[in-house]
């Protein structure tokens, strides 16, 4: 981007000549002498902006060829601004701030217009439910969907990566906003020759001392099963790690299985798996709709909230 920059000359006290200067400065030439200015120093200028000093101390030399006039005081390394760098740096502040604010502008333009919606899930099962539908009525939508490690889970939000988050837990930031999506019991799978498998419902109290198969970590998941165990101050049980698809086999030796009841009647378990619901009202798994709040939402990411929320009458 270049600038073209008119300059006045007064000439006398009682004659004021106007002259014409067209100079080619552009962004990056502008950036290299705020920094420079800022810095004092070319050397360390030259080493925050990723070039070479003598790089940098040619474009400020072609910078001060076109004006016409001197920027700095040079003491050996040291740069100091004089009367001329002082005057320039006030104005290439003002230019600087404009055109990054102008670049904003455009990005948040162009992305208030995508049809691009990006979606992170936090467990693998994919909670396709809250997208099947939305895609059928919105095909012109791209739609994209992820796992997500709670790691990102801010992180991902902050830098456009995701427009939301469906998320088995919440964590405490100022910058995100939810609804609540769903409030499921966790049903017990439990093997029929198991002593549990008698009973008509399960509390926390029958799991102690057992020995658990869960998806492995990462997913969200494992907070909510941790939550279960210390909420009520007992010792976070035994666990082995393993995708749903192996889960009928750990159950068969044994282990017990927790999950909603959506998921495991979907999942291909045989007769000698039992279901067991939960009498503990605290025994649920909740999911959240997550967004930053403070970033502009796209066009696509607008329309997927209103029709989650009317699909699901939230």
């Amino acid at each position: 981007m270049h600038l073209c920059i008119l300059l006045f000359r007064r000439e006398n006290a009682s004659t004021v000549a106007r002259s014409t200067l067209c100079l080619i400065m552009d962004i990056i030439q502008l950036q290299y002498f705020y920094t420079a200015a800022k810095e004092q120093h070319f050397t360390r200028a030259a080493n925050k902006l990723n070039i070479s000093q003598p790089t940098l101390s040619a474009s400020i030399s072609r910078l001060e060829d076109e004006l016409g006039c001197q920027l700095f005081n040079r003491k050996g390394r040291q740069v100091l601004l004089n009367e001329n760098g002082e005057i320039l740096l006030k104005h290439a502040q003002t230019i600087l701030q404009s055109y990054q604010d102008a670049v904003s502008e455009l990005e948040a333009l162009r992305r208030s217009n995508s049809n691009v919606l990006n979606i992170a899930c936090m467990t693998v099962q994919v909670h396709s439910k809250y997208l099947r539908n939305f895609r059928k009525k919105h095909p012109e939508i791209k739609l994209f969907q992820k796992i997500l490690l709670t790691d990102g889970f801010v992180s991902t939000l902050n830098d456009n990566e995701n427009d939301f988050i469906i998320a088995n837990i919440l964590i405490s930031n100022e910058s995100l906003a939810y609804i609540l999506l769903a409030d499921d019991p966790l049903y017990l799978a439990v093997s029929r020759d198991h002593p549990i498998s008698q009973k008509e419902t399960y509390s926390v109290d029958d799991l102690i001392n057992e020995h658990f198969v869960i998806v492995p970590g990462g997913s969200g998941f494992m907070q909510i099963f941790e939550a279960l165990f210390t909420a009520n101050h007992y010792p976070i049980p035994q666990v082995d790690y393993a995708f749903p698809s192996e889960w009928q086999k750990y159950i068969n030796k044994g282990y017990l299985a927790i999950s909603t009841e959506e998921f495991f009647y979907s999942g291909g378990f045989d007769s000698s798996v039992v279901f067991l619901p939960p009498e503990d009202p605290a025994c649920h798994r909740k999911q959240y709709l997550v967004w930053n709040k403070d970033k502009p939402m796209t066009k696509a990411a607008k329309l997927f909230q209103q029709t989650i929320k009317n699909d699901y009458h939230l």
